[in-house]
């Protein structure tokens, strides 16, 4: 379904899904820094063979509409959410960057005609594949 976009990288190192959807993603900007965070339902990762450690690169779409999460040998780390929860979501964390990463509150922004200072999304389409997820980005809440 989505393997015909030119996905460009926009997270490969950083430090290191609450809605009931596959995946969800929010990007809070606080008075000392902003942050985005990913997070994979167990469903959604056992279906890509995601485990918890692994590592992945994040890569959006030239209009940063979709969005292709990708097992990586170096990268972004998926911990698991909750501790001892084998059914725990991953998660993982980046403090965001301008120009370097999308810059979801502007999406949000853009969206709604409102500046805001936390976007949440979800998936909407999704394409599952051994080591790659891939999903149209949903704005739920701004």
């Amino acid at each position: 379904m989505f393997d015909n976009i030119d996905f460009k990288s926009a997270v490969s190192n950083s430090r290191g899904a609450a809605s009931g959807s596959p995946v969800f993603i929010s990007h809070n900007k606080g008075e000392k820094k902003e942050e985005q965070t990913y997070k994979i339902s167990k469903e959604a990762m056992d279906k890509c063979n995601f485990n918890y450690k692994d590592k992945v690169d994040i890569q959006f779409s030239p209009d940063f509409k979709v969005c292709r999460i990708v097992k990586s040998s170096a990268g972004l780390t998926l911990s698991q959410q909750t501790a001892n929860n084998p059914q725990s979501s991953a998660v993982t964390r980046m403090l965001y960057k301008e120009n370097v990463h999308p810059d979801l509150l502007q999406m949000a922004f853009d969206e709604n005609g409102v500046k805001t200072n936390k976007a949440m999304f979800e998936n909407g389409d999704i394409d599952y594949k051994d080591g790659v997820l891939t999903f149209a980005l949903k704005l739920v809440k701004k």
